[in-house]
């Protein structure tokens, strides 16, 4: 999970949102603290639809969908605003 979560470091400052500041420890606690919100999100939403609705697909699919788009607003508006 490390290697991933710096992938998506590089890969999102890089090629996503184009930062071309220099990183500092800064950056890397507001990407971790996004990537933990992330995944209790993930976790949470997943929690509430299978008990809600015993649907394990449907569960997965909308939790990744919320996911990933509170990673990408988190990361647009508190990692790597401009």
């Amino acid at each position: 999970m490390l290697m991933a979560s710096i992938f998506s470091y590089a890969a999102n400052k890089l090629f996503t949102f184009q930062d071309t500041h220099k990183t500092n420890v800064g950056y890397l606690i507001r990407f971790y603290i996004v990537f933990v919100l992330n995944l209790a999100t993930n976790i949470w939403v997943n929690y509430i639809c299978y008990n809600s609705s015993e649907n394990k697909v449907l569960s997965f699919v909308f939790a990744t969908a919320v996911g990933m788009t509170v990673n990408y607003l988190g990361q647009k508006f508190f990692v790597f605003r401009k």
